[in-house]
């Protein structure tokens, strides 16, 4: 239990990242009513998490 628990946590830089952009793309969205905003930092989001991600996981050319 302690090692999954282990692996999950240097992961946390990724997902605070994804949820900090989620956050702005929903405020963004609801406070302007432009489905521009969800949709683009949503996209933006998301890719920077996978690359934090996968770089974290040592991957080569993450």
């Amino acid at each position: 239990m302690m090692r999954k628990n282990n692996v999950l946590r240097k992961y946390i830089a990724s997902l605070l990242l994804f949820l900090l952009f989620e956050t702005v793309a929903i405020t963004l969205w609801k406070a302007k009513g432009n489905l521009f905003y969800l949709l683009n930092f949503s996209y933006i989001g998301r890719c920077l998490a996978l690359g934090t991600a996968l770089f974290t996981a040592g991957k080569r050319y993450a």
